[in-house]
């Protein structure tokens, strides 16, 4: 029972978070204190469940990508990655303030490879190298949408079903 009550509380968590990054004119002054306070429950109970701000940051992250994606067939997954830049744009951008950039670009990295792996299997890619180069990618321009795009949800759709396809088709064959 307690477990229960536990993970619905790393929830509740979670979702004062997205709120707060959502809707805070100061999103860099959000701390564990005002997230136990969008919570309506005591700091402690925050770090019972998450180390420090990082690890709930990373948590969320985590849980709601799983979330968007849901399954794994080829046009759930893109439409739930792109939806998930766009819908969590104000959580990952405060994540990356505070995780800076490199580390977040690197968690980003690890949450989002195995999903576009499956997108290189295929006659196209031609070893275990070629596949890393594919999916490394994949990943990095997912990434270069969220970062340079206020709402990146068209550019990923595109990435998914143009841009990857022919650089699969064009250069690792």
């Amino acid at each position: 029972m307690s477990n229960i009550n536990s993970k619905n509380t790393k929830y509740d968590i979670a979702a004062a978070l997205i709120d707060l990054t959502r809707n805070s004119d100061r999103p860099t002054q959000i701390n564990i204190s005002s997230v136990a306070f969008a919570a309506n429950m005591h700091r402690n109970t925050i770090y019972y469940h998450f180390r420090d701000m990082r690890e709930l940051c990373l948590w969320t992250i985590h849980q709601e990508l799983s979330k968007a994606v849901g399954s794994r067939e080829y046009f759930e997954v893109r439409d739930g990655i792109a939806g998930f830049f766009t819908r969590y744009k104000h959580l990952l951008d405060f994540t990356r303030h505070e995780l800076g950039t490199e580390d977040f670009l690197n968690q980003m990295r690890i949450e989002i490879l195995p999903l576009v792996e499956p997108f290189t299997e295929g006659p196209a890619i031609n070893s275990e190298e070629a596949k890393k180069i594919a999916v490394d990618t994949f990943v990095e321009q997912i990434i270069v949408a969220y970062v340079i795009h206020k709402k990146p949800e068209k550019m990923i759709r595109l990435i998914f079903t143009s841009v990857m396809p022919e650089i699969l088709r064009r250069e690792l064959i």
